[in-house]
């Protein structure tokens, strides 16, 4: 390799680290603000993943996790709180999206008609975790129970708990269950 080569790799390689830490930095500043009341920008995280470096992905995932953990009070039931939950989620999976709890947390809360009511973005939430990581049958149960029950979409749901069915990871209880649901509520005016 010649020395116009090296010097231009070394340049990118130098640009690239200075510009993740200064990422880092202004995560770190973000993650230990006490403004936890003030609307806060949060970055895309398809553009946090082309300018962070593939090890730094997870941490970044985990930072905005611990600050949706600590900061949002899903005990509230109001629009903006199901947003931030949504736009917080979408962000984490962005950036890892094998990290498997902000899929349940996410998808679980906005899809309950009795907090969020946010069915469509839950599901989306649901279906992303199911793409990424289709062994987790608790995704496809979690989806099919709430389209079944909470949206009275009886295609949907059962389309997604026959995917648990077929894995090998549901428990056999889990199973007998579904089997029972399938079998006794398949019908819509069975549902209530």
């Amino acid at each position: 390799m010649d020395r116009k080569k090296k010097f231009f790799i070394t340049i990118i390689l130098i640009f690239s680290v200075m510009f993740n830490l200064f990422l880092h930095k202004q995560l770190l500043k973000e993650f230990i603000s006490k403004e936890e009341n003030s609307n806060v920008f949060l970055p895309n995280g398809n553009f946090l993943k082309i300018f962070s470096v593939d090890f730094s992905k997870p941490i970044i995932a985990d930072f905005y996790w611990i600050k949706l953990i600590g900061n949002l009070d899903i005990s509230k039931k109001d629009k903006e709180t199901g947003e931030k939950l949504y736009k917080y989620t979408l962000l984490i999976t962005d950036l890892d999206p094998y990290f498997y709890l902000p899929y349940i947390l996410g998808g679980s809360y906005l899809t309950e008609k009795d907090r969020f009511n946010m069915f469509r973005r839950g599901s989306v939430i649901l279906k992303k975790g199911i793409k990424f990581l289709p062994e987790k049958w608790q995704l496809s149960f979690l989806l099919g129970y709430l389209s079944f029950f909470e949206q009275n979409n009886v295609k949907q749901g059962l389309k997604y708990l026959k995917k648990c069915l077929i894995l090998k990871t549901t428990p056999s209880d889990i199973k007998k269950l579904i089997r029972f649901i399938i079998m006794n509520f398949s019908f819509p005016e069975t549902i209530r």
